[in-house]
């Protein structure tokens, strides 16, 4: 049975474990049955292979496993090799000058077989492929006898040795009448005191008969080409010899012989076939990209657990189970993280499809557009009605949103706070850069929060105006906020208060001087209203694409559609725990949006059932650090695709070691290493595939935008005359 053996890219572990491997087959092969171990250039890459008896296979899958972790072991057919029949072909055989002897065994610098997989690579030139054969079974009794008795002829303690070799040959060529006379006149020239093997001889370890082929396969207009490089790959095993005993030729033409094996223990043999490690740099080399890590025995199943959300199956060997969310594991939020094209957007449009069958109310925040779309082509006709689209880049009909609406209840302070997050996390600003422009923009937010009608385009007004000013503040209920305005602020010279608002009026004006926003935020009602929404388990799609809005006026609706969200979620409190229904948010590329709030709202959605974050971003670096803190510490599952090297570590130790740095660096593409939570527990980790979603109807898009138009936006007409007045 031929297999293919594939290892990790990652492998740290050298000859030493395949000689383990190869000591384990020896015991466990009382029948003598050969094996071989090849190296093969097929397909344009160097791989390994192992052919072996039906009878073995499993002996050697579990110690190669066990020495190799990661490592594959996989049947194929004999075709695979069969297709490069070789027309040239040379048997490499020990020949030794001194009886018996070690093959070379100390390698300091670097990987013997580094040269040899270099000769091995097709270079493209010529359509050759090479195929080097390591042929070995259990020595019989008799050979073992017979080393025995040439060690203790090498190693005993004589006369003149040399005088005895000199006989022999000199009178006998043959060589098995040679080995005769040595025994036969060993007493004479060697002393009965003898020493016995000791621990690190070769006589002491298990010996193999061995066999070594170098194949190689071209057409006819490349022969001298492969008759060359069959030479040089024969020439590189100079390197595994020692200068007792060398490797020399013993046959050439295309037709294998038979016998002629030496005897080598495993050490030997591992040194020229074994699995080299991540330092040796060949290029062609097979490996796997990345460790597969096993999952737990028990997963989620669709019956035994409600609204399963997939994530995707297992990629360990031959288990391919589907991984999902329950709904429970849901509530604790799933983080996912990975550089860009490596499959986050693939995974959350596979997961809100799900939801969306599962009539489960979801919002999606985008800061491109492409998964905005996709979503919208996945979305269910029976939930057409149910649908928002926020797409504030769009030319025609708009949307409204108003942050500072308070009329579905939401405290009015939560929510001047909750813009005020917003506008710092845009601002990149804190209380120890500019105390005092913090200090006036929550006082105006605190004002107008309180006003009928009132939107953050008013903000302006509010701080120019001393009309409308007076007029606004003599509305404010908060005691503080008053006297904000009628002590300190009046207290003011002109000319240093013009100075202290120049610096927020520059800042709010590089927002609110667009159109796009000016037309959004400047209506006193919202066109949907998020806590219905969650409520009765809407569909909310956000377009915040960048190339439409701008990066920052894309982030500025970002942060405060998030940070309403949060709001929303936290009233719920009215309403008892087993009436409030799950609503999932997702958040695409969530550095852009992340304020402070966040933190503290992932230890605190739960209780409300909303929102429940799948958050998504490249890198931590990107995100502050204490929403890394909070993300590791609050996040329940955990999802990592293939990410850099200053993640890497971080995430192998967070694996708990299971996967390494270098195997995280090179996880293949739609792969990742998730820790879920199964039952309020982790799984531990494991390595997933995701799933493909399914192929949606772009064809009902412009109906769906139609019907969502209709029920929740207004014409730009409408709302430009509504906005112009706010300035006039």
């Amino acid at each position: 049975m031929l297999h293919q053996f594939t290892y990790p890219t990652g492998n740290q572990i050298g000859p030493e474990a395949m000689a383990g491997v190869l000591r384990s087959v020896h015991a466990a092969n009382r029948e003598r049955h050969s094996v071989e171990l090849i190296l093969a250039d097929r397909e344009g890459s160097i791989q390994f292979f192992i052919e072996c008896p039906v009878e073995l296979r499993a002996i050697l899958l579990v110690h190669l496993l066990d020495a190799f972790p990661g490592a594959k072991l996989e049947r194929c057919t004999d075709s695979l090799l069969q297709r490069h029949r070789p027309n040239l072909f040379q048997c490499i055989l020990l020949r030794p000058q001194l009886p018996f002897e070690y093959l070379r065994r100390q390698f300091d610098r670097h990987d013997p077989m580094t040269a040899v997989l270099s000769l091995l690579k097709n270079s493209g030139a010529t359509r050759s492929h090479a195929r080097i054969t390591v042929r070995l079974w259990p020595a019989r009794e008799s050979r073992c006898r017979a080393a025995e008795r040439s060690f203790r002829l090498h190693h005993g303690r004589c006369y003149s040795k040399a005088v005895q070799q000199s006989f022999v040959r000199g009178v006998v060529h043959e060589s098995r009448i040679v080995r005769l006379m040595s025994r036969l006149l060993a007493p004479v020239f060697v002393r009965k005191s003898m020493r016995s093997p000791e621990p690190g001889d070769k006589l002491t370890d298990c010996l193999f008969e061995t066999q070594v082929c170098v194949e190689v396969q071209s057409d006819e207009t490349n022969v001298a080409v492969a008759s060359e490089k069959l030479t040089d790959i024969a020439g590189a095993f100079a390197l595994f010899a020692s200068n007792e005993n060398q490797f020399t030729v013993a046959a050439a033409g295309s037709v294998r012989p038979v016998g002629h094996a030496g005897l080598l223990t495993p050490n030997e043999i591992a040194l020229m076939w074994h699995p080299v490690k991540a330092e040796v740099q060949v290029s062609k080399l097979q490996r796997i990209e990345s460790v597969e890590v096993e999952p737990p025995i028990e997963l989620p199943i669709q019956g035994r657990h409600a609204r399963l959300t997939p994530l995707g199956r297992t990629a360990y060997r031959k288990d391919k189970r589907l991984v999902g969310l329950p709904i429970e594991s849901l509530r604790r939020h799933v983080y996912v993280t990975g550089k860009t094209g490596v499959g986050k957007s693939s995974l959350m449009l596979s997961m809100m499809t799900t939801n969306m069958r599962d009539n489960l109310g979801i919002a999606l925040i985008d800061p491109h557009g492409d998964l905005y779309l996709d979503v919208l082509c996945q979305t269910p006709k029976r939930r057409t009605n149910e649908l928002i689209l926020f797409d504030p880049g769009s030319d025609q009909e708009l949307v409204p949103f108003n942050p500072l609406d308070t009329s579905s209840g939401i405290d009015r302070g939560r929510v001047a706070d909750g813009v005020l997050s917003a506008f710092v996390k845009v601002f990149g600003l804190d209380t120890a850069t500019a105390p005092r422009l913090l200090h006036i923009f929550r006082s105006a937010l605190y004002t107008l929060v309180e006003q009928p009608d009132a939107t953050l385009i008013g903000i302006n007004r509010l701080l120019t105006d001393t009309a409308y000013r007076k007029a606004a503040v003599a509305r404010v209920s908060n005691p503080a906020v008053r006297e904000f305005w009628h002590g300190e602020f009046g207290r003011w010279h002109e000319r240093d208060r013009a100075q202290f608002l120049a610096s927020l009026q520059n800042k709010l004006g590089a927002f609110l001087s667009n159109r796009q926003l000016q037309l959004i935020l400047g209506q006193p009602k919202s066109g949907f209203n998020l806590r219905r929404v969650m409520d009765e388990g809407g569909i909310l799609l956000c377009n915040l694409s960048k190339g439409r809005l701008g990066e920052d006026s894309a982030n500025l609706l970002g942060a405060l559609l998030l940070s309403s969200l949060q709001l929303a979620g936290e009233s719920r409190a009215d309403i008892p725990e087993s009436e409030r229904r799950d609503f999932v948010c997702y958040v695409d590329e969530l550095q852009n949006y992340s304020t402070t709030a966040l933190a503290t709202s992932l230890s605190e959605a739960r209780k409300y059932r909303a929102p429940l974050f799948v958050l998504a971003n490249q890198y931590r670096e990107q995100l502050a650090p204490e929403l890394r803190s909070a993300i590791i510490g609050n996040c329940g599952s955990v999802v990592t695709f293939q990410v850099g090297s200053e993640d890497a570590p971080f995430w192998s130790r967070h694996f708990g070691g299971a996967v390494t740095p270098e195997s995280l660096m090179a996880m293949p593409k739609y792969h990742a290493v998730a820790n879920i939570l199964i039952d309020g527990m982790p799984s531990g980790p494991m390595t997933i595939k995701t799933m493909p979603p399914p192929i949606g109807i772009g064809a009902k898009v412009e109906k769906l935008k139609r019907q969502s138009l209709r029920q929740f936006a207004r014409p730009r007409v409408e709302l430009e005359q509504h906005t112009d007045a706010l300035f006039g």
